[in-house]
């Protein structure tokens, strides 16, 4: 038995004589490997560090020991080109954390200073003996509702030892997108935001986006609104208005300006913008009436209502008429005429004397108007339908009277490529742009009802008074005037 253990072992091939993979030569033992295994998911793992977030990233797994401060507070990452990078800790773990790592995440391959302004213009965090910075605290929800009274009455300027105040910063941005014709879109643009950053580091952070800056003007105005009516119940004063007409340069839009003018509970004089309402449809007593009525009912300024300062349009007087009807008061004792405007009417009158308002028509009716449209109308079809597209479109009044006349007819009149939509602009031709004058004439041809209905509306003022001038006898009577949209009409040929 003894004989046969033997001789099996003395089979056996000595260990010096087996051949081990190189791969397995590596590991002493089955310990090791399983270390290695652990130390791999470990590295891949850190406590707040979401990868999913960092597409086309991975973490090192280089474990020696960094001397930079920024190590401490951020992890390094490699992405797809084996490049260092780092990012910021409290910045990926912070509860207002980003989609994507954007504004704390720096290629550190050759330098580490913008990791190491980060951490000290954004979290204040600077090397032992280095000056920190300051943060601003972040808005409270009081700060954001503030009035915009309270913000734009500051000045803005501070001494160069004052600390930084972001909620003085934020309503100078407001200032700025509320009273100067600037789009949201500035508030996004890479050089004002530099800018911005440059003068304040510490707004590298702090800056909002445009669809903050538009919930900040709204809240802001909605609070205001607040005040503004608190304000108006404990006035010292009865309230009273001011409100005029404006029409912009290319006659698209009409506004309304209603201004309030009262002395507040501490007797100081105030002028509040109330309302600034789109004007549609013609300039009437009925309209401003309207208008002027409904600012009233949602200020519940009935009681309070003061005295009314305008110009002397007739239709200022008739519209102050209707609201004493509806008041159950004399607003033509309470009608305050614009001072600046009758001076300016004296003086036209004493400069070029007889009826100013004949003579505004007759220099505004210059005969190189009339020469212009004759000329188009020389053209044919085409030159009419030119001068009926202007006269259309250059006043609000008739632009929504045109859009009206859609709304009132079946959409059946339209043609089927305009029955999607309420109502559809007309096209202007212009020289300069490709296709514009088929666009055009196309246009016209979908809502040709529409025009011819629109132009019977702008005439029947004449046809009104050419039926009265028939209606006389007298030989001294002066027919009216033809007006030249009777001229420019198309017919079915056209």
């Amino acid at each position: 038995m003894s004989s046969q253990i033997s001789s099996f072992f003395s089979s056996v091939p000595s260990t010096a004589r087996l051949e081990v993979p190189e791969e397995l030569q590596r590991a002493q033992d089955f310990e090791s490997t399983r270390n290695e295994a652990i130390l791999e998911e470990e590295e891949t793992t850190e406590p707040g560090l979401e990868m999913d977030r960092l597409l086309g990233y991975e973490l090192s797994r280089d474990r020696k020991k960094l001397r930079s401060l920024i190590w401490q507070y951020g992890w390094r990452l490699l992405n797809a080109e084996g490049h260092e990078h780092w990012i910021c800790r409290n910045c990926h773990t912070s509860p207002l954390k980003p989609k994507k790592p954007k504004g704390h995440l720096f290629k550190t391959t050759a330098q580490t200073s913008r990791p190491i302004y980060h951490l000290r213009d954004s979290h204040g965090i600077v090397a032992p003996g280095a000056t920190p910075v300051k943060r601003p605290p972040a808005p409270s929800v009081s700060s954001r509702q503030a009035s915009i009274t309270g913000f734009t009455s500051s000045s803005g300027v501070r001494t160069s030892d004052a600390p930084f105040d972001y909620n003085v910063f934020k309503g100078l941005l407001l200032q700025l997108f509320t009273t100067r014709p600037v789009p949201l879109a500035l508030i996004e643009d890479d050089a004002f935001r530099s800018l911005l950053i440059y003068c304040q580091p510490a707004l590298h952070d702090c800056i909002p986006s445009r669809r903050s800056l538009r919930r900040y003007i709204e809240a802001t105005y909605n609070s205001s609104l607040a005040i503004v009516e608190s304000h108006l119940q404990s006035a010292t004063t009865k309230i009273n208005l001011s409100f005029d007409l404006w029409t912009s340069p290319g006659r698209r839009l009409s506004l309304l300006g209603v201004v309030a003018h009262y002395l507040d509970s501490t007797f100081t004089p105030r002028a509040v913008l109330l309302a600034l309402p789109r004007m549609e449809g013609a300039h009437t007593a009925v309209n401003l009436s309207d208008q002027i009525g409904s600012i009233l009912r949602y200020f519940n300024l009935q009681e309070s209502f003061g005295n009314a300062i305008t110009d002397n349009a007739s239709e200022n007087a008739a519209c102050l008429d209707l609201l004493g009807a509806e008041l159950f008061i004399d607003t033509r004792k309470r009608h305050v005429r614009c001072m600046g405007h009758v001076i300016n009417l004296v003086a036209q009158q004493v400069l070029f004397g007889g009826d100013m308002e004949s003579f505004e028509e007759s220099i505004t009716n210059v005969t190189a108007v009339e020469a212009e449209l004759y000329a188009w109308r020389q053209k044919g079809p085409i030159g009419r339908l030119h001068n009926l597209i202007r006269y259309i479109c250059a006043s609000e009044q008739r632009r929504s009277l045109f859009l009206q006349v859609q709304r009132d007819q079946p959409e059946a009149m339209r043609s089927e490529r305009l029955r999607g939509q309420d109502a559809y602009e007309l096209k202007h031709d212009n020289l300069t742009r490709w296709n514009s004058w088929y666009d055009a004439a196309e246009r016209a041809l979908d809502l040709r009802y529409v025009v011819d209905d629109t132009v019977d509306r702008e005439l029947e003022p004449y046809y009104q008074k050419l039926a009265r001038f028939n209606m006389r006898n007298s030989q001294s009577a002066v027919p009216p005037k033809e007006p030249s949209l009777l001229l420019d009409r198309l017919n079915n040929d056209d």
